[in-house]
């Protein structure tokens, strides 16, 4: 699938394949890494880490997340492995 051009669009394209490559228990994965990014203070466990705001499950949806969810390697490696390039107005910005 070619990446949209628009910034927000881009994003949501990402994160929507993102979402593709989790086959088992994509929702609370995919949480979980919201949380990840999004936790301002370093958490001490994974049951800090789902008081976050992003993450809407309960704590123990973060365990079995990760007991139990799988992940499409073949898909993520093909997401990651698309060039990005920034907007062009970044890139007038550093030069």
């Amino acid at each position: 699938m070619p990446m949209p051009t628009f910034p927000l669009a881009r994003l949501g394209a990402f994160r929507a394949e993102l979402h593709g490559s989790f086959t088992r228990r994509a929702d609370a994965l995919f949480e979980l890494g919201d949380a990840l990014l999004c936790s301002q203070t370093p958490f001490p466990s994974l049951p800090h880490l789902s008081l976050e705001p992003t993450h809407r499950r309960g704590w123990g949806s973060a365990y079995a997340a990760l007991a139990s969810g799988c992940i499409d390697i073949e898909r993520l490696r093909d997401l990651f492995a698309v060039p990005c390039r920034p907007p062009t107005r970044w890139c007038s910005l550093l030069m």
